[in-house]
């Protein structure tokens, strides 16, 4: 349910960053508007960054589980904690990812690719509007 949202919110962040930007070319660079549209935008970048930054967390920490599990010193406990490690080691072979419905995966790349796509649709309307 939530990885909708987070789609959502995904492609909306691009938009919103490329017309703000828009917006402040029109505007004086200290005006009470631009510094309004200024905060706006940092409170974008941080929310979008969270996002990213979390999902990257969970990822880099889900590899180090393996790490972990091996360096429990399982070998000085019985065989059912053997069993549970090894089968916790087994499925943390493949590492945890928050994705955007199967096809962002949120992480510091993630919030690279927005940025660049934000700054790409900013290139093309300001090209577009000064011919």
């Amino acid at each position: 349910m939530f990885s909708i949202i987070i789609l959502v919110q995904l492609g909306s962040s691009i938009v919103v960053i490329c017309s703000s930007g828009m917006v402040l070319l029109s505007l004086k660079p200290l005006s009470i508007e631009a510094i309004s549209l200024y905060f706006y935008l940092i409170t974008m970048f941080t929310e979008l960054g969270m996002y990213c930054w979390f999902g990257n967390f969970v990822y880099v920490e889900s590899l180090e589980v393996i790490n972990s599990c091996y360096l429990s010193h399982w070998e000085e406990r019985g065989p059912a904690v053997r069993k549970t490690l090894f089968m916790l080691m087994e499925r943390a072979k493949r590492p945890l990812e928050i994705k955007a419905v199967r096809f962002f995966t949120l992480s510091f790349d993630t919030f690279i690719v927005i940025l660049k796509w934000s700054y790409s649709y900013f290139a093309l309307l300001r090209n577009w509007m000064a011919d």
